[in-house]
């Protein structure tokens, strides 16, 4: 699926460290929480959360559904609203 969505890109490269996933530790609740909601978009879940392009291409892009479900669920998982 196609959309005009602000640039997300987990592997987005830095200064120190080169590849954010450095930082996060392999069994962390942080890689949990990912993997498990790229598993929900892989199998096509996560369509739903996907919004309809505009015909007349008005507006600010939004962020990635994906990207944007991650931060809501990981902030619920520690007790952030």
């Amino acid at each position: 699926m196609t959309s005009n969505f602000i640039r997300y890109d987990q592997d987005q490269q830095h200064l120190l460290p080169k590849n954010v996933a450095e930082w996060v530790e392999d069994d962390s609740l942080e890689r949990y929480v990912s993997d498990v909601i790229d598993h929900l978009d892989n199998e096509g879940r996560l369509d739903p959360f996907y919004p309809e392009d505009r015909a007349d291409g008005r507006g600010r892009p939004p962020f990635h559904p994906v990207m944007m479900l991650k931060i809501l669920v990981f902030g619920y998982c520690i007790g952030v609203r």
